[in-house]
C-alpha cells in the first residue's frame, strides 16, 4: 500500500484489486479506518457508527487506580456488553464510551464523585467476634450481605479482624478513589 496526499494506492502483484471484493483496515492515531468495495468497483471509506446513548455496546477494559494498581479488566473474560446512558454502571464509565467508534481505544479518568462517590467513614462500624457468625471464618476482603436496622438487605467488606472484633464497611471498595480506564470498543450492537 503506497499513500500519496491521504490517496491510498494498492499494489499487489500483476493483480489489479478493483476487480476482487476488499476490506482494508487502517489505524491513524488510534483510529480505524475501514475500506471496502465490491468487485469492479473504486474503494470507498465505510462510515462508522458512533457511540450514542441507547447503544448497546462490547467492549474491553482495564480499570486502574491512581497508583497504577489494577483493580477489574475484562481482557481475561471477553468484551463486557451494557447499553448506555441505562444507569447500570458508574456514570463517568457511561459518559465515557459516548462517541467512540468500532476498534477505537480510548482513556478515560473518572473522579471519584462520577464513580462510586466519597466515602464515608461513619459507615464502618466493629461487630463483637463473638456477635459474628460461627459458620464464618472472617477474612479481611471478604463481602457479605447483612441487613440493617430496617431488615434491608446491605453489602459490606471486612478490613480488619482482631481476636475480640470484626471491622466491616458498608462503603463500596472503591468509594472516594479516583478511576482510570484503558478502553477497547469491540462492537455496537
Amino acid at each position: 500500500m503506497l499513500c500519496d496526499g491521504g490517496h491510498f494506492f494498492l499494489t499487489c502483484g500483476e493483480v489489479e484489486l478493483a476487480k476482487v471484493g476488499l476490506t482494508l483496515k487502517v489505524n491513524l492515531n488510534e483510529r480505524q479506518r475501514i475500506f471496502r468495495n465490491k468487485p469492479g468497483e473504486p474503494l470507498q471509506e465505510v462510515i462508522m457508527a458512533r457511540v450514542k446513548t441507547g447503544d448497546t455496546v462490547r467492549l474491553h477494559y482495564t480499570g486502574t487506580l491512581d497508583d497504577g494498581t489494577v483493580f477489574d479488566t475484562s481482557v481475561d473474560r471477553g468484551p463486557f456488553e451494557f447499553t448506555v446512558g441505562e444507569g447500570k454502571v458508574i456514570k463517568g464509565f457511561d459518559t465515557g464510551v459516548l462517541g467512540m467508534e468500532v476498534g477505537t481505544k480510548k482513556t478515560i479518568h473518572i473522579p471519584y464523585k462520577e464513580a462510586y462517590g466519597r466515602y464515608h467513614e461513619d459507615a464502618t462500624w466493629k461487630i463483637p467476634r463473638v456477635d459474628f457468625p460461627k459458620t464464618i471464618t472472617p477474612e479481611v476482603g471478604m463481602a457479605m450481605q447483612m441487613k440493617d436496622h430496617d431488615g434491608r438487605p446491605i453489602r459490606i467488606h471486612i478490613t480488619e479482624v482482631t481476636p475480640i472484633d470484626i471491622t466491616v464497611d458498608k462503603n463500596h471498595p472503591l468509594a472516594g478513589k479516583d478511576l482510570t480506564f484503558e478502553l477497547e470498543l469491540v462492537e455496537i450492537l
